[in-house]
């Protein structure tokens, strides 16, 4: 479904991402792991286009999207999270909800005042409280970010992310900062969103249980390259991994 070609980015002598390409199949959790500094998140965003890309090429279901704005992104059928949240905190939550879905609303702005926005307000009601409840979040709706338990606003930003139909989710470190028992609840609702409703996702993440537990594939980076990809077990008995795991490439 998603295709990485060649990738590199440079920040003037700086190599973040050296020649990398990866492939993430359709329907599958794809993980994206290394030590901190690697690239991981300069990955993601020149996919995505919130950063530069200064060589290769992303095709996306066979298309070229290399070029395309990350405005346009969400039009692609592709959406993501960050790794330091971006809710809206004095919004609450359904508000939070209704603008990651506003996008979907192309009627002329004149026609509101026909009335004709009132299909598209229960079609949006509709649509929150089933993504709210595959998510775990129904009881938060009415509050905003800022008052709910970190583990919730994690939730949140995720549903916000799935709430415009995706084809494919992007999550960079989606357990950062998470307590063991909300780890575990996050668990569930990546697997469910892939395995009951067909979302794709390309996950970045350092809790290594979490991976493990829920990837068909995992392709690992250090220092902007890649230097594994295969299954969890694969991946988990590299020499090559080990080392950098266990500070070999620190100590280089």
């Amino acid at each position: 479904m998603l295709e990485v070609a060649n990738v590199g980015v440079r920040f003037g002598g700086l190599v973040a991402v050296d020649d990398f390409s990866m492939t993430v199949e359709q329907g599958s959790i794809h993980a994206l792991i290394g030590p901190n500094g690697a690239g991981k998140t300069t990955l993601f965003n020149s996919i995505t286009r919130i950063g530069p890309r200064t060589s290769g090429k992303v095709y996306f279901k066979g298309e070229d999207i290399t070029r395309l704005p990350d405005h346009r992104m969400i039009h692609a059928g592709i959406a993501r999270t960050f790794q330091n949240l971006q809710l809206f905190a004095r919004m609450t939550v359904y508000e939070n909800l209704y603008a990651g879905y506003a996008f979907h609303f192309k009627r002329p702005l004149l026609s509101i005042f026909a009335g004709s926005h009132r299909a598209f307000e229960e079609e949006v009601r509709k649509r929150i409280a089933n993504v709210a409840a595959r998510t775990g979040i129904r009881s938060a709706l009415f509050s905003t970010p800022q008052n709910l338990p970190y583990g919730m606003q994690k939730r949140v930003e995720i549903a916000r992310a799935i709430i415009s139909e995706p084809e494919m989710l992007l999550l960079d470190e989606p357990a950062a900062g998470l307590t063991y028992h909300e780890t575990e609840e996050l668990d569930r609702v990546i697997y469910d969103l892939s395995r009951k409703n067909g979302i794709t996702i390309l996950l970045v993440e350092h809790d290594m249980n979490m991976v493990m537990k829920i990837s068909d594939r995992i392709s690992v980076m250090s220092f902007g390259r890649k230097i594994s990809e295969g299954s969890p077990r694969e991946v988990a008995g590299d020499p090559e991994v080990i080392r950098v795991y266990l500070g070999g490439e620190e100590s280089a």
